[in-house]
């Protein structure tokens, strides 16, 4: 390629970056907008605790905003409710709490999604501190990467307000978390907050765990490979001790010329090797060569796969795909093929519970659902049926999508008529703002009240209008 062409296409490319930057700020621009003008009507018959009560954010000088704006943005950007509601509180707090940042951003000095995250960091800070903090951080960010310009932020965060980042590092132990993403062929991703004692701890467990792999079990797989199966033995405590014993119960190698029945030289061995004299076993020979590290001591009667814990799952198998492999979706964990289900479950004893028939489920007539019910209709939507939600159903309470009456006709609590719906799209349905129909069980249309058209099947959501 001569230097011309190239020279075309490296401007082409940055034009249409600046494109793509020009685009999101845009989009922000829109939300902020969107979010001070979006009001419902009331309905003054109904019952004060469907009201739109509004939310404030922080400590703007804002009207607040309404508490359903996170439904209708999060299905108009396919994006779940609480991601939007993150995204419209960084944007107003770029907007309204840090102008140098805004200007910054609205200039393309900055990146809208580095600037949204940094009105993130600085959401608890005071107005003046929060713009000391910006306008000395926009100075240095642009020479950092990602991971580095944020490690600098907090850095200047504590330096200038550090009764704050006290504050907020309470808060953040206190909002601690943990949580799995769905699987990407046969593995998952697990992220969670922890302390940082307890994560040098987790570290320091998960590589002791899989040299103990390698030693006992006799794993060759690569190191990284044996760390990941280390967090998977730490998940079964029983399990993972007994490894441990198994460990330190194996013998050692002491010099050539060392004497076993020699108490004191089989003593200062122990203590040269492990920092602390020997415990004897209650049944040890006491001229045999068994060791063993304090607190792991003890003998080991049960055999080890009777020590893990029983993890009850749900997954959904196509019979007609049996015969030449399928998919099998595993609740909150993903999708995998039925080989590797089968790979995965080799070694593990597996009891399988009753399947539900669906079609042969019968409608009832009480407006509680049964155990059986409820069971088929988090079996049908394992997520909850609401424009992109991420929401597993199993936690969330059923609703009738036609509302029972008592005086109504009987089989109102049926397959066709229920769906799993957290307690603000509930809120929002019951108050009449998102209209909700069932054409068929598993499948929910709904209509925003701006008037767009939502048809969500089984987690998938396809956009009518």
């Amino acid at each position: 390629m001569s230097v011309t062409p190239a020279r075309e296409l490296a401007e082409q490319l940055r034009d249409a970056n600046r494109r793509k930057r020009d685009a999101a700020m845009d989009e922000v621009r829109f939300l902020v907008g969107l979010a001070e003008q979006y009001t419902l009507p009331e309905d003054d018959g109904l019952h004060p605790e469907l009201h739109d009560h509004g939310v404030s954010v922080g400590d703007l000088g804002l009207p607040k905003i309404s508490e359903f704006l996170s439904l209708e943005v999060g299905a108009l950007l396919g994006i779940s409710t609480r991601k939007a509601t993150t995204m419209i509180v960084e944007s107003l707090h770029l907007r309204h709490g840090l102008p140098s940042l805004w200007r910054a951003a609205d200039e393309l000095r900055i990146d809208v999604d580095r600037a949204l995250r940094a009105a993130g960091k600085c959401s608890q800070l005071s107005r003046e501190v929060a713009e000391r903090v910006v306008k000395r951080w926009l100075r240095i960010q642009h020479k950092f990467s990602w991971a580095g310009a944020f490690k600098k932020l907090d850095e200047i965060i504590i330096d200038e307000s550090p009764l704050d980042s006290a504050e907020a590092e309470r808060s953040n132990l206190d909002g601690r978390h943990f949580f799995i993403r769905q699987a990407v062929h046969g593995t998952v991703d697990v992220h969670a907050n922890l302390d940082v004692l307890d994560a040098q701890l987790l570290r320091a467990a998960v590589s002791r765990m899989a040299e103990v792999l390698a030693s006992v079990e006799g794993d060759e797989d690569l190191l990284s490979v044996r760390e990941s199966k280390a967090l998977g033995v730490l998940a079964q405590p029983a399990y993972a001790l007994a490894l441990l014993q198994k460990a330190a119960q194996q013998p050692l190698v002491p010099a050539p010329d060392f004497d076993p029945s020699d108490e004191i030289a089989r003593e200062r061995f122990h203590t040269a090797t492990h920092g602390a004299p020997r415990l004897p076993l209650p049944d040890e020979d006491p001229a045999g060569h068994d060791s063993c590290l304090g607190r792991l001591c003890g003998r080991i009667t049960e055999p080890l796969e009777t020590l893990r814990h029983p993890v009850e799952l749900h997954v959904h198998i196509d019979a007609s795909g049996l015969p030449d492999g399928g998919v099998a979706r595993i609740e909150r964990a993903g999708a995998v093929t039925t080989e590797t289900l089968r790979w995965l479950l080799m070694d593990r004893p597996v009891r399988v519970h009753p399947v539900i028939d669906l079609p042969t489920l019968r409608s009832q007539n009480g407006y509680r659902p049964s155990d059986r019910m409820r069971a088929a209709i988090t079996s049908i939507f394992p997520t909850e049926p609401f424009p992109f939600s991420t929401n597993n159903s199993r936690r969330l309470e059923l609703d009738h999508t036609v509302a029972f009456t008592a005086a109504g006709p009987p089989g109102q609590t049926g397959v066709g008529n229920l769906a799993p719906l957290t307690t603000r799209v509930h809120r929002a349905k019951t108050a009449g703002h998102w209209q909700l129909e069932q054409p068929e069980p598993g499948v929910m249309v709904w209509r925003s009240p701006l008037g767009f058209r939502y048809r969500v099947a089984v987690d998938s959501t396809e956009v009518l209008s």
